[in-house]
């Protein structure tokens, strides 16, 4: 149906010029002309049919002029009302598919990473300044999928929004990139776990003189997961508000 809709509009716009006013209004007095008989013929006419009973106009020029009048007419239809009517559908039509295309991109990064689990995660790697591997590699691969460019959404503001919060999480893999480190060491395990600079932590391999570094490197993380937190709600309404899921 679609298809149709984009040919009925190609063929529609082709024979619609920007002219096509004039050129409705040429054929319709064209039309009037031909159905209205000029009083100098007119008079020949009565002449002609009162001494020769012969008639020189008969009724193929109101035939002809009806049928141009009503040419006229359903081109200007054509060329407006169809015309709109057809661009409205394949709007329609368009609109759905970009809708049905994003709710499927949401639902499937949904999928990867929702809102309860980044909850769960970011309280629990603000109260133990800690991560796990396997944990670490989910905000990994979403961040993968999100950026392809199979995965992009068409709705520009969802566009915007993905991009946001892909950066922020992409920021805290450089952080736990820099300042995390594997804690207890040697975690004979593929999903060991990562801590906020063990060496400067009193609690673990540091001592109680390395405090305050330990406490701006905490500032910096809890920076980065506040930004993860807010750029997922942020990321979550425009979606609520643009695909009603």
């Amino acid at each position: 149906m679609e298809k149709l809709f984009d040919f009925v509009l190609k063929v529609i716009e082709a024979l619609k010029p920007k002219f096509y006013k004039k050129i409705t209004w040429l054929i319709v007095v064209g039309g009037l002309s031909l159905m209205s008989t000029p009083l100098w013929l007119g008079i020949v006419n009565n002449l002609f049919e009162a001494q020769f009973q012969i008639s020189i106009t008969y009724d193929s020029d109101t035939t002809w002029g009806f049928a141009l009048c009503c040419l006229g007419l359903s081109y200007h239809l054509m060329s407006t009302g169809l015309h709109e009517v057809a661009i409205t559908i394949n709007s329609k039509a368009r609109l759905e598919k970009e809708y049905s295309h994003d709710v499927q991109v949401f639902n499937e990064l949904h999928e990867l990473l929702d809102e309860p689990y980044l909850e769960k995660l970011i309280a629990n790697i603000e109260t133990n300044d800690a991560i796990y591997t396997e944990e670490l590699n989910k905000l990994s691969h979403f961040t993968e999928v999100a950026s392809s460019s199979g995965k992009k959404f068409i709705s520009s503001q969802l566009k915007v929004a993905t991009t946001e919060l892909v950066q922020s999480l992409v920021e805290f893999r450089i952080l736990v990139s820099q300042k995390f480190d594997e804690y207890p060491y040697d975690q004979c395990v593929d999903n060991y776990r990562m801590c906020l600079a063990p060496e400067v932590n009193p609690d673990r391999a540091g001592c109680m003189r390395d405090i305050q570094e330990y406490r701006l490197l905490i500032n910096i993380m809890i920076e980065k997961t506040k930004n993860i937190s807010t750029s997922y709600k942020v990321w979550r309404t425009a979606v609520k508000e643009l695909l009603y899921v």
